[in-house]
């Protein structure tokens, strides 16, 4: 196993529940289950920091235009990363962790080699 990316974010909690964020860089999936979700200001920013992490621990391989195309997945607390766009995460996992504070949330994601 070997580390291919670690990428962090620290993101104001505030700025991800604007409509031009969610529109611009959640997924049609993510928008569905914010739409469910009872704390949309904590996942929001949640999902959107892990989204950031992974484009940083992904650099060279995802550009910002492929936001959209990053899809967490939340399951109990527990998020995982679904990119199929290419070959890049084939033989790969991700490693997530999340921080929520009041006024910001802060993620990181390592990628690793299977």
């Amino acid at each position: 196993m070997r580390i291919i990316g670690l990428g962090v974010d620290i993101i104001d909690r505030e700025l991800v529940l604007k409509p031009h964020v969610i529109n611009h860089s959640f997924s049609l999936e993510e928008q569905r289950y914010l739409e469910a979700s009872i704390d949309k200001l904590k996942d929001s920013s949640i999902i959107f920091a892990i989204k950031e992490a992974f484009m940083k621990a992904a650099s060279g391989y995802v550009s910002l235009g492929d936001l959209k195309k990053v899809n967490v997945r939340a399951n109990n607390d527990a998020y995982s990363i679904l990119y199929e766009e290419g070959s890049f995460m084939n033989d790969k996992q991700c490693w997530i962790t999340t921080n929520v504070f009041p006024e910001y949330t802060i993620a990181s994601v390592t990628i690793v080699s299977t």
